[in-house]
């Protein structure tokens, strides 16, 4: 990637909005009922892959689907006490659609700090709100 055009892309993308677009929730209150004493696991990966972009009318629309699960330490890794998935959409303006190795790049260094705090607060909503110890997700890493 030319350092030259990375670095005019960033000089020209503005933030506009960053939208829930799709939540699915699933919390089975069976498997939780009686292990509060139990310590939970938390499943949390961040596919870059499943990120996608689409420009239309000087907008570029990134998509950014996240999954997380909950279940207690020492169980089944099928039996997740709690499943939830949520896509966001990160609208930014843009003059010209930028190559998919900007993008790509973008979706891993810039696009996830963006969408990553909202999802935290998300998940620990979700959690205190079902019963469960609110769960607060690490600061994220990428490698």
């Amino acid at each position: 990637m030319d350092k030259n055009d990375y670095n005019l892309f960033i000089n020209e993308i503005d933030l506009k909005e960053v939208i829930v677009s799709k939540i699915n929730y699933d919390f089975k209150n069976e498997l939780f009922k009686n292990k509060i004493e139990n310590k939970i696991e938390v499943d949390f990966d961040v596919n870059f892959e499943s990120f996608s972009s689409s420009y239309k009318q000087k907008t570029l629309i990134v998509e950014c689907p996240l999954k997380i699960s909950l279940n207690f330490e020492k169980s089944k890794k099928n039996q997740n006490i709690l499943e939830l998935n949520v896509a966001y959409k990160v609208l930014f303006s843009l003059k010209n659609k930028p190559d998919e190795e900007i993008l790509n790049f973008f979706y891993r260094n810039i696009v996830i700090f963006i969408i990553f705090p909202y999802f935290r607060e998300l998940v620990n909503d979700i959690t205190t709100k079902s019963g469960i110890p609110g769960i607060i997700l690490p600061l994220i890493k990428i490698k």
